[in-house]
């Protein structure tokens, strides 16, 4: 009996072609979910930003009242 430690050429050219076929099936997948969480996170800035166009066109301008006449009648 041969007594040896380690690996044939033959078992590790099957482990190198079962990690192929791993990485051309799970690289695809990975891409398309980077894609959907660019479109997710471009989508909330969009978002985030109307909010705030729209609060800000909302706010009263330039801290100038609105009934002036009030103002000068108190004085």
């Amino acid at each position: 009996m041969i007594n040896s430690k380690g690996f044939t050429l033959v078992e590790i050219v099957i482990v190198i072609v079962i990690i192929g076929m791993l990485s051309i099936v799970a690289i695809p997948v990975y891409k398309t979910h980077l894609e959907k969480a660019r479109i997710a996170q471009t989508n909330s800035a969009i978002e985030k930003n109307t909010v705030e166009e729209t609060s800000l066109e909302e706010a009263p301008r330039g801290g100038v009242a609105e009934n002036d006449d009030a103002i000068a009648t108190s004085v």
